[in-house]
């Protein structure tokens, strides 16, 4: 069970998550990707999952990218997106245990660009409204997030009364938030199935690009390639996929 993070406003979103995959409740992976970064037609949007590690025998991560690019992502507005995520949740993934997609990004639509978060879940859609923020400033935590305790929380309470998440950097805001997941996957309770090796990948109004940094505990961040689709095409672990729109089976 992963912690996922997501801040949202109209500045910056920036998504954290560890990198810990479990089987059983044991770990068997502390360094997978877990973030997939889509340029739809007229969104760029951010996503990453918390539940079962495998569909199949397939990396859940490497599953949603195959899905995703067989259907032309990248070439859908982000209503269909939504759309066709929510199909695969209801249909290709309903006998899977738990799954919950957290999705965040800007809408290209609007002017200026506007910040958005939505969560997806083969158990039910957990929100069935698209939440579209404006200058509001909103932290989102999914997974195992009963193992963020009282002191982090307080913290960030304080960080976001004080203006930390407004005028901070980027990198120092990604901090942070990997600070929170660290200190929860010490939890004595629910710590045990999220890793202390994490990722963030940031986005922002004005381009369409994507920042993303490994945060391995002990070491500084490093940045890397989440899975992306874009253009009409996919990359997803090393490989280069064309992508064309297509009907969900």
């Amino acid at each position: 069970m992963t912690l996922i993070i997501t801040l949202v406003s109209h500045p910056r979103v920036i998504q954290a998550s560890d990198r810990r995959l479990t089987a059983d409740g044991r770990p068997f992976d502390d360094n997978s990707n877990k973030a997939i970064c889509i340029n739809c037609r007229d969104a760029q949007v951010v996503i990453a999952y918390t539940g079962v590690a495998r569909i199949g025998v397939t990396p859940t991560d490497r599953w949603l990218v195959d899905k995703l690019a067989d259907l032309g992502a990248s070439q859908l507005p982000l209503g269909e997106l939504l759309v066709t995520m929510h199909s695969l949740a209801a249909t290709n993934l309903a006998n899977e245990p738990g799954l919950t997609f957290a999705i965040a990004g800007y809408r290209y639509d609007a002017s200026p660009p506007e910040a958005f978060v939505k969560w997806l879940s083969n158990k039910g859609d957990q929100h069935r409204r698209l939440l579209c923020q404006t200058s509001r400033l909103q932290i989102y935590a999914h997974g195992e997030f009963r193992a963020i305790g009282r002191r982090a929380l307080r913290q960030l309470k304080r960080q976001i009364a004080n203006g930390f998440f407004v005028h901070a950097s980027d990198e120092h805001v990604a901090a942070c938030l990997v600070d929170v997941i660290r200190e929860a996957s010490r939890c004595p309770a629910y710590g045990g199935t999220i890793g202390s090796h994490c990722m963030t990948t940031s986005l922002s109004p004005n381009s369409r690009t994507v920042v993303a940094h490994y945060h391995s505990e002990g070491c500084k961040p490093g940045s890397y390639l989440p899975h992306i689709i874009m253009g009409g095409l996919a990359f997803c672990g090393g490989r280069l996929m064309a992508t064309e729109p297509r009907t969900v089976d």
